[in-house]
């Protein structure tokens, strides 16, 4: 059997971690307040852009660059079926 401070101690850590779980979240910033000296707001998701695929091509996961489709090989800036 466990010592009652041992407990006293444990259900009493316990309590604090759950008290700050809640409290931590509030003293998080929301980014509402004004832009600080030296520093600029973020420019993403501005717009859009028409990319042109050549046929039998797809775009990376990073929507930067494009790749031939399976079967396909890159030649002149287009795929060509692969022999």
């Amino acid at each position: 059997m466990r010592h009652p401070l041992a407990r006293l101690i444990a259900k009493s850590a316990f309590m604090t971690g759950v008290i700050a779980s809640f409290a931590f979240p509030a003293l998080a910033q929301d980014g509402t307040g004004p832009i600080p000296q030296n520093a600029q707001a973020p420019s993403y998701g501005g717009g859009s852009i028409d990319i042109n695929l050549p046929e039998n091509a797809y775009l990376d996961r990073s929507g930067n660059r494009w790749s031939c489709n399976r079967g396909f090989r890159l030649s002149d800036g287009m795929c060509v079926l692969a022999r």
